[in-house]
């Protein structure tokens, strides 16, 4: 039977993935309303806080090989307090999950066809994060793997397009605007910035041999440089309107060579969008469903995964359809939620890897 695990390039295939989709859509223009001309600071600083946090999970997992997450804290914390977490963790992914529902609903409406609604969104979506999620993780790895080049090569196209055309430049973004915005920026907007904790949860299935762990970083750090640049883009086409746009690869391609002459290049956005979506669609769910499994002890997935996804579209439907509302939703009330998950869980993590190392259950 092949064990249900990823590579170090596999892990950082994922992490380039999952850092980039929630990144694409409504983040650019509330960074900006928080911070103004100071927006690509705040957003260069989150992309640093993320790459720590990745290379403490690369640590985490060189000082324990085959732990899992929930090994260590039961081990360190007790059962009580592990089952806490992992409910917290639940509901995280599965919230996490429906801003990616409105987000990917949002986007098609805006870019493709106004006549879209979210029913046919969960047709569309759903049926395939679901099957991604219960092939396993492997399986998601192996397609991100597959999946990334084509992502990169696409982006530095539309990048490269985009820049052509510019007469003049304008670096006001590069500029701070004051404290204030950039720590509330940062409290705020957690919800749309903590991604990258989905790795510890499939701690146990990352393989990471010796000599390989730069393999996790290559494919992440190229994700996260055009990130940025994609920003400074969108901060530098738009300035004092960037608050008013929600979606940022669609609105810099609008202005790439040849979109003047007939070229569709939206068709670019909307791909690499759609592939982000569905595949960090499927982390997620996979993640929320590891939690469940772990809180309940039941391991069926094909049960659990129906159980997730029945909740997901109860709550789409009954409250939150409304794209506009999941944001202030997120903004208000859901950071606190988001911010004491990200912050806590890579304190927990830091605490456990300085400790001395012990055997979990016969393992190390």
């Amino acid at each position: 039977m092949v064990k249900d695990t990823i590579s170090a390039h596999q892990t950082g295939a994922i992490a380039g993935i999952i850092l980039f989709a929630l990144k694409m859509t409504a983040l650019p223009s509330l960074i900006y309303k928080y911070n103004g001309t100071g927006a690509i600071i705040s957003f260069v600083f989150v992309i640093v806080l993320n790459t720590l946090f990745l290379w403490l999970v690369v640590w985490i997992k060189l000082k324990y090989p085959t732990v899992s997450l929930y090994d260590i804290f039961k081990s360190k914390l007790g059962i009580f307090v592990t089952k806490l977490l992992y409910l917290i963790f639940f509901v995280f992914f599965f919230l996490k999950l429906l801003l990616m529902i409105s987000d990917g609903y949002t986007f098609i409406k805006d870019v493709a066809d106004d006549e879209f609604t979210i029913f046919k969104m969960f047709l569309c979506f759903l049926p395939i994060i679901a099957t991604l999620a219960y092939s396993g993780i492997r399986n998601i790895g192996r397609t991100s793997e597959f999946f990334l080049p084509f992502i990169i090569i696409t982006l530095v196209f539309a990048v490269a397009f985009s820049v052509i055309p510019m007469n003049s430049w304008s670096f006001g973004c590069l500029t701070i605007k004051g404290a204030s915005g950039f720590f509330s920026s940062l409290f705020k907007l957690s919800f749309w910035t903590g991604d990258l904790f989905a790795l510890v949860i499939f701690l146990d299935k990352i393989e990471i041999k010796k000599g390989k762990a730069k393999e996790v970083f290559f494919p992440f750090l190229i994700m996260a440089i055009i990130l940025v640049v994609l920003y400074i883009l969108y901060y530098s086409l738009y300035q004092e309107t960037s608050q008013y746009h929600v979606n940022l690869l669609n609105d810099v391609v609008q202005y790439a060579i040849g979109t003047s002459k007939g070229w569709h290049m939206d068709f670019f956005a909307i791909v690499v969008f759609m592939i982000n979506l569905y595949l960090q669609g499927a982390v997620l769910l996979y993640c929320a469903n590891e939690c469940l499994q772990k809180l309940t002890n039941y391991k069926y997935n094909v049960i659990s995964l129906s159980v997730i996804i029945a909740f997901l579209c109860m709550a789409e439907f009954l409250y939150l359809n409304d794209y506009f509302k999941y944001i202030t939703f997120a903004e208000e009330v859901l950071c606190y939620f988001s911010a004491v998950t990200i912050v806590l869980v890579p304190l927990l993590l830091l605490i456990l890897a300085i400790v001395k190392k012990e055997k979990f259950n016969g393992k190390t």
